[in-house]
């Protein structure tokens, strides 16, 4: 839509532009030796707005005279980067399978992650009752695989005991959650595969796959055994302990600003010290959906800046959590729709899609609310209201003997 052509001589010098603020090149007789070198070697060049632009070349035959290509970089790339985001699994198998190919242990964890990449479309395409074998030396895998089976069995028989539509309903939400909830984990795990394709002998990267490994495995069984709940029981089961909420924002932070795709974005958390009796690991999950969400949203922005703010309230019984972004923000009737909406099966253009649907239900088991304010330019701001104290279904503490 952006690009340009510029026609040069052999030394450089512009014969023809195809950018109206660059065509005074050709009348003056610019020369322009460094860049025709950097084109011939296809490197980038910069265009007169000072953005990065790549570059083709092709000489024009029977003439000493070459053609140049140009086109922005951020043009050029929209399209691999909107293809990553819909094929980022298969991107992290293929790093993996690439990174740990030769070593037997390596091998056979992409062969199982290749298997439930196959097996998660089949039960995405409705067929419940295939059973997922995997063989691996990492246990974690394995025992991903039976909670996946555990998940489809127990899928199975709701599938068999509702009406058609409301089996297809409630299967199309449960992929759904299970598609957005395994994204950040999966960057996880992709972004430490990344680090040991760059550096195949460093054992501490070897060290740090097997810690990922470790860690987010185990954090994605518990997605499907909470998604496996929300579809057999209609909710999902609450364990609570007392949390400090100013950790477990830090804890966010710390995992989601190592990710490339939000490299040049500032987080930070703010605020008094505070705690509460909650589901720590489905808090952190909510408060990982929309935090993700805010920087999304800015990730275009040059200058994104995602902030966790812990707040105190005039009630003491309950304090409040903002996610503030300055983003490109929603309008009115946009930010309505998000905040009276549930699970979606695409995401919005502004960066709010499933995981507010999903934040938004632990947020109300636990007693919660969320809203938010919006404003097109200049951001956006989530707030969570969260009761600090476990609260029954007639809202008493039940805390206190």
């Amino acid at each position: 839509q952006t690009g340009f052509v510029r026609l040069v001589t052999a030394d450089g010098t512009v014969l023809a532009h195809g950018d109206p603020a660059e065509r005074k090149d050709v009348f003056a007789g610019q020369n322009m030796p460094e860049l025709l070198e950097r084109a011939k070697r296809g490197q980038n060049i910069v265009n007169s707005l000072g953005e990065s632009s790549l570059t083709a070349l092709s000489t024009v035959k029977g003439t000493d005279w070459s053609v140049i290509v140009e086109q922005p970089e951020r043009e050029a790339l929209s399209a691999a980067r909107a293809m990553e985001r819909n094929l980022i699994v298969l991107i992290v198998l293929t790093a993996v399978f690439t990174v740990m190919i030769g070593l037997w242990a390596g091998r056979g964890l992409v062969r199982s992650l290749e298997k439930m990449e196959v097996h998660t479309k089949t039960l995405a395409a409705g067929d419940l009752s295939v059973q997922l074998e995997v063989k691996s030396v990492v246990n974690e895998v394995e025992s991903l695989a039976q909670s996946i089976n555990t998940m489809a069995s127990s899928l199975d028989r709701s599938h068999r005991e509702t009406r058609a539509r409301e089996r297809i309903t409630t299967f199309g939400r449960v992929a759904a959650g299970l598609a957005h909830d395994l994204r950040l984990p999966i960057e996880t795990i992709q972004n430490a595969a990344q680090v040991i394709l760059e550096n195949p002998e460093d054992s501490s990267a070897m060290e740090h796959f097997r810690w990922t490994a470790g860690s987010e495995l185990p954090k994605l069984r518990g997605y499907l055994d909470d998604l496996k709940h929300l579809a057999t029981e209609g909710s999902v089961g609450l364990q609570r302990s007392q949390t400090e909420i100013t950790d477990l924002l830090q804890e966010v932070v710390d995992t989601l600003s190592v990710l490339p795709k939000w490299e040049g974005i500032e987080f930070d958390v703010r605020g008094p010290t505070q705690s509460a009796i909650v589901d720590a690991g489905l808090l952190r999950r909510a408060i990982s959906n929309l935090t993700a969400n805010a920087a999304d949203s800015t990730v275009k922005q040059g200058q994104g800046r995602v902030t966790l703010e812990v707040a105190e309230t005039d009630d003491e019984h309950s304090l409040l959590i903002r996610i503030i972004d300055n983003g490109h923000g929603m309008s009115d009737d946009a930010l309505a729709q998000v905040l009276s909406g549930d699970f979606r099966s695409t995401k919005r253009a502004d960066g709010v899609g499933l995981g507010f649907g999903v934040a938004r239900h632990i947020v109300e088991s636990h007693g919660g609310s969320i809203t938010g304010t919006s404003e097109l330019g200049g951001g956006t701001v989530m707030e969570l209201r969260m009761p600090r104290e476990a609260l029954d279904d007639k809202g008493r503490d039940q805390t206190q003997g």
